[in-house]
This record gives C-alpha cells, structure tokens and sequence, in this order.
C-alpha cells in the first residue's frame, strides 16, 4: 500500500514537473512583455517629469520676471510723484 502511494507520488511530481517546464517559456514570454511595458512606461513618465520640472523652470523665470516689472513700475511711479511734489 504504500509503495503503491509512493509511486502514486512520485508520478504525480513528475506530472507537475513536466507540466511546469512545459510553461515555463510562454510564462518567460509573458514576464518579459510585462517588463517591457512596465519600462516603456517608466519612461515615459520620466520624460513627463522632466517636461514639467522645465516648465517649472520657466514658470518662476516669468513670475521672477513679472515681479521685476512690477517693482520697476512701481518705483517710476514713485519717482513720477516726487517730481510732482518737488
């Protein structure tokens, strides 16, 4: 009896091993797509993180500016007003 569960056994783990190394390739296959979408995507989104760290960039250089043109008009009109006074 249990020599019979033994072999039983062991056809079984070898069924199960077979059937494993039989798709073991198209899991591969599939594993390796996957990695590559999950890359393509990373990079894609790396990209997008650059694009907007530049428009950001960009963004404080107008406000920077606009700030400088404001102070710049305000101080003409501050002097515009001393004259009148003057």
């Amino acid at each position: 009896m249990a020599l019979k569960f033994l072999a039983h056994v062991s056809l079984e783990a070898e069924r199960a091993q077979k059937e494993t190394k039989e798709m073991l390739p198209g899991r591969m296959a599939e594993l390796e797509s996957t990695n590559m979408q999950l890359m393509a995507a990373l990079a894609e989104s790396y990209e997008a993180s650059v694009k907007l760290a530049q428009e950001n960039e960009e963004l404080k250089q107008t406000i920077t500016d606009s700030e400088t043109r404001t102070m710049l008009a305000i101080a003409e009109i501050y002097e515009m007003h001393n004259v009148k006074e003057a």
